[in-house]
C-alpha cells in the first residue's frame, strides 16, 4: 500500500508534482492506497516503514523509520482507517487498529449530512478514476 501516516487525519488529495505525462504513475495521489504486490507480503504492524513509489527509479521503496534489532520482524502500517475498513479491505484485524465511530443518532442531521456528502464525494472520485482508465 502507499504512503501512510498512522497518526494523520484524512487529508485532501495530494498529487506528486513532476514534469511527466499526467497519465504516469508519478501523477497519482500519494496518500491513497494502491496495490504493490510484493509489498503486500510484509505483515501489518507498528509503523516502522514508509513506502513510496520512486518515479526516477520506477521502483517501490521502503525506508525504515525505527531501529530494528537482528531477527525482529519488519512490519508495515497498511492504513490508518478504522476496524471496519481494515476488515473489509484486508480480511483481518490487528489490536492496534482503532474501532470505527458509532453511526450518528437518527436525529443528528448535521453529522448524517456530512457523511452523505463524504460518500457522494468518494463515489465521484471512484467514478472519475473509472472513467479515466
Amino acid at each position: 500500500r502507499g504512503i501512510v501516516d498512522p497518526t494523520a487525519k484524512e487529508e485532501e488529495d495530494e498529487v506528486s508534482s513532476t514534469e511527466e505525462d499526467d497519465d504516469s504513475i508519478a501523477s497519482f495521489p500519494t496518500k491513497h492506497p494502491f496495490l504493490a504486490p510484493l509489498a503486500d507480503l510484509i505483515n501489518f504492524g507498528p509503523p516502522c516503514l514508509t513506502g513510496s513509489y520512486n518515479p526516477e527509479e520506477h521502483a517501490f521503496e521502503f525506508v525504515a523509520t525505527c531501529s530494528f534489532e537482528v531477527g525482529q520482524e519488519v512490519t508495515f502500517w497498511y492504513s490508518s482507517e478504522c476496524s471496519d475498513v481494515i476488515i473489509a479491505n484486508y480480511g483481518f484485524l490487528h489490536p492496534l487498529v482503532p474501532p470505527c465511530p458509532a453511526p450518528p443518532a437518527e436525529d443528528d442531521v448535521e453529522t448524517i449530512q456530512k457523511w452523505k456528502a463524504r460518500a457522494k464525494h468518494l463515489e465521484e472520485q471512484l467514478w472519475d478514476a473509472y472513467t479515466d482508465m
